[in-house]
């Protein structure tokens, strides 16, 4: 009852995110969507992860969803405007110079999330806060703390490092 409403402005397009989280079963979530757009002539857009929902949403996902995209993210666009968040110009033109280590390092995280890239680059940016200028004026040091800082970052953020991971 908390997700289907019997009054609903169909002029507006309802989303449901992140699908392959859902704790709903999933033949209710689709009886949700089923509502929304057979019954009240809904449009409806489901956002999942496709690798990582469910089998048996996989077999009948043809027969619920009229049309499937593939959405592919554009990692330097995104990278670009998150280091136009940063507010110091000295850290994010060391970013912007290693964004190719940077962006090779998360592509091979095999991570795919925009957000843990950017929670990544906050790390970055808050280690490179407590450097020296002579830390930073080593552009060798400066490389391989870069790439071995946001591989441990990217990896404890998408959760798959610990700290039973790192112990002897």
């Amino acid at each position: 009852n908390a997700i289907i409403r019997e009054q609903v402005d169909n002029d507006k397009i309802l989303v449901f995110d992140d699908l392959e989280r859902s704790k709903i079963d999933i033949n209710d979530l689709l009886g949700v969507f089923n509502k929304y757009i057979e019954h009240h002539n809904c449009r409806v857009i489901v956002v999942a992860h496709d690798k990582k929902i469910t089998n048996a949403l996989k077999e009948i996902k043809e027969k619920v969803f009229g049309q499937t995209i593939p959405i592919t993210p554009q990692t330097s666009k995104a990278f670009d405007s998150f280091i136009n968040a940063i507010k110091s110009p000295t850290t994010s033109a060391t970013l912007t110079k290693l964004k190719p280590v940077i962006l090779d390092i998360f592509d091979q995280s095999e991570t795919h999330s925009l957000r843990i890239l950017r929670h990544s680059l906050e790390d970055l940016t808050r280690l490179f806060t407590a450097l020296t200028t002579n830390h930073k004026s080593n552009e060798a040091a400066i490389l391989e703390l870069t790439s071995l800082f946001l591989a441990l970052s990217l990896e404890i953020r998408a959760g798959r490092l610990d700290e039973s991971s790192l112990k002897d």
